[in-house]
């Protein structure tokens, strides 16, 4: 999965410390969410497909919390500049899913990121998606 965003910026209000460096207020700081969404502390197997991830404290076959910091995932931001519609998209979003996966048999191939001010797909994504019958 790649980010809507590759990365979130801010401008510090108050001096921070991160890492052992001390950061003044005022200056510009960015976080790249790509490289918090692949950092296997956070997200364990990163580049595997495992929508049970998303589920709450879901744990892998092997004990591992599949998210380890939920902050590390953030598609909607944090924050008193977060998105005001999230559980209304989520809501929404959940319910697409749902209803799409049990109508359909998706196909697709596998297709890179372009990284500009927002992700773009590398080329045309083509989704084929068959019509499941009652019995399958």
């Amino acid at each position: 999965m790649y980010p809507i965003t590759a990365f979130i910026n801010r401008i510090l209000t108050s001096d921070a410390e991160m890492c052992g460096y001390h950061i003044p207020a005022g200056t510009f700081v960015m976080a790249s969410m790509y490289t918090m969404g692949r950092n296997p502390a956070y997200f364990p197997y990163p580049d595997s497909f495992m929508p049970e991830r998303w589920q709450h404290r879901k744990k892998s076959p092997e004990g591992e919390i599949l998210i380890g910091n939920r902050r590390a995932f953030s598609p909607f931001a944090l924050g008193g500049r977060s998105c005001p519609g999230k559980n209304v998209a989520l809501l929404d979003l959940k319910i697409l899913v749902f209803e799409a996966l049990k109508a359909y048999e998706w196909t697709t191939e596998e297709v890179g990121m372009v990284f500009n001010l927002v992700t773009m797909p590398s080329k045309k994504v083509d989704l084929i998606l068959k019509p499941l019958t009652k019995t399958e």
